[in-house]
């Protein structure tokens, strides 16, 4: 780990009422190489934030640092889909729980045209290069078999780690997963464990994995950042976490720690 800052929020807010997802108030910094883990339930706050840090929706208070860029609730007046600059967009790779594959085409042939529509180029170079990245990522993450298939036709757990596979497509430097194991079956968690243990060797890589899963978060994630009704309750070590015996514990995993 280092001493570049990755984000910094700032007493930021988002969303505006409680039949929505919202948080209040929220402050942090995360440094270049860590691994932090979001955890809290659905209506927690953290989708919500995941948005706001990738780009989607702007802070309706407080500001954001992403690496060199500062952005404010001043955000709400200008296009949402402007809202970070594309040099910013470029180090990011994201899977949410909104998949973002391509429906009409194969997943290879998705995989291409969303890596040439990011170096916004259509030579023969750029065909050549996409054709060889895309095979060294469906390798990387064993979905040879299902490459040739469009995402209409794969079953919820091929298509949650076909989902999770693209955001590696512009090798980027910091990496935010939703939810990554839910709703996959048992096979398909053995891969997908697998393929996030890949996924952590790196230790230059920045990675926040929001998620419900206890186990998951246990493996990776040294740092907890949990989130209960829009608010940040804990910020540190997960040792010290569990120490606390915060009634959101129950929520997060009633079998480990029963009421």
């Amino acid at each position: 780990m280092s001493d570049e800052i990755v984000w910094k929020l700032d007493n930021v807010r988002a969303g505006y009422s409680a039949s929505e997802d919202r948080f209040e108030g929220v402050s942090f910094t995360i440094e270049r190489g860590e691994r932090v883990a979001f955890l809290g339930t659905a209506k927690s706050g953290r989708k919500l934030l995941m948005k706001v840090m990738c780009g989607l929706r702007p802070p309706r208070a407080g500001t954001m640092q992403i690496f060199d860029h500062t952005s404010g609730a001043d955000a709400y007046y200008r296009d949402w889909d402007d809202l970070l600059p594309r040099r910013i967009k470029a180090k990011l790779g994201v899977a949410l729980e909104v998949d973002g594959l391509l429906s009409n085409v194969s997943i290879r042939e998705g995989y291409e045209l969303l890596f040439r529509f990011r170096y916004g180029d259509h030579n023969e170079r750029l065909q050549a290069a996409a054709s060889k990245v895309v095979d060294g990522l469906c390798e990387q993450f064993s979905l040879n078999t299902i490459m040739h298939k469009r995402p209409v036709e794969l079953s919820p757990s091929e298509r949650k780690l076909a989902c999770i596979a693209r955001a590696f497509l512009a090798r980027p430097r910091v990496l935010l997963l939703e939810n990554p194991s839910e709703n996959i079956g048992q096979l398909s968690q053995m891969k997908l464990w697998s393929m996030i243990d890949a996924v952590f060797e790196n230790q230059e890589r920045t990675i926040i994995l929001s998620t419900e899963d206890f186990r998951l978060a246990w493996r990776h994630c040294p740092r907890w950042m949990v989130f209960d009704k829009g608010n940040l309750v804990f910020d540190g070590q997960k040792e010290d976490f569990i120490k606390t015996r915060h009634p959101v514990l129950k929520l997060i995993d009633p079998v480990l720690f029963p009421r």
